[in-house]
């Protein structure tokens, strides 16, 4: 999320071993790219969780209205 920080390091810290360091850049953007894409998805989520709110009060709205009705006629 926004307050995590990634660092890479289990993958920095040895995990590949030797080479010159350059899979350092590949996990840094790996993680970058990763992170993105979480905060889409989670922005999605929420945009989804608002709609289905909406929808629900609407539902309960439309169901007080048709009881009424019902009670009434």
């Amino acid at each position: 999320m926004e307050g995590d920080s990634f660092s890479g390091g289990a993958m920095a810290n040895g995990g590949g071993g030797g080479g010159s360091g350059g899979g350092q850049v590949v996990d840094g953007k790996l993680i970058h790219t990763f992170h993105r894409s979480f905060v889409q998805v989670q922005s999605l989520l929420d945009q989804n969780r608002m709609l289905i709110s909406e929808i629900n009060q609407n539902h309960e709205s439309r169901a007080r209205v048709s009881s009424a009705a019902v009670a009434a006629g």
